[in-house]
């Protein structure tokens, strides 16, 4: 796998012209690994790992959102056999009690895709690291970013993908 990574990453290499900039020594080039992840058909492997992480959650949040039901359905009974305030107002609690839990439950399974989906794309970066940092070394970059979403524009010979 080492190998294609570097292969892919080497074939996808543009000049970098542009970017080696005399005055401040600086060089600076920049990799699409959305790219080299696709190329790779890693973007594949790591869309399927988040999906059955998702499946696998909805169906934990399904199971314990009938659990909830259940427990709502319990105290509402109870409620209407006996219609004291009281009662209504145990109810109430029962009830803001099991939609909170519900809401942390979904919190809870956000926060794990989001750290399933931040652990693949850190152990992706890990496994290229090594590839980028070939190419870097040959062409005397200095620094390499990986291109964000959050780049409004950029000189496309810094593009070393």
């Amino acid at each position: 796998m080492r190998v294609a990574l570097s292969v892919t990453i080497a074939a996808l290499v543009l000049t970098l012209g542009g970017c080696l900039h005399e005055e401040n020594s600086a060089s600076i080039a920049i990799v699409d690994l959305d790219s080299v992840a696709r190329q790779l058909g890693r973007m594949d492997t790591i869309e399927k790992q988040l999906t059955d992480t998702r499946e696998e959650l909805t169906t934990s949040l399904q199971a314990a959102a009938q659990e909830l039901q259940q427990s709502v359905k319990v105290s509402e009974t109870t409620t209407m056999a006996n219609p004291t305030p009281q009662a209504r107002a145990a109810h109430q609690q029962a009830l803001a009690k099991a939609t909170a839990h519900l809401e942390r439950l979904k919190r809870e399974a956000n926060k794990r895709v989001n750290d399933t989906r931040q652990s693949l794309v850190l152990a992706f970066r890990q496994e290229a690291r090594p590839a980028v940092d070939k190419v870097a070394r040959e062409r005397k970059v200095r620094v390499v970013f990986a291109q964000a979403n959050n780049v409004i524009w950029m000189d496309k010979s810094l593009d070393i993908t």
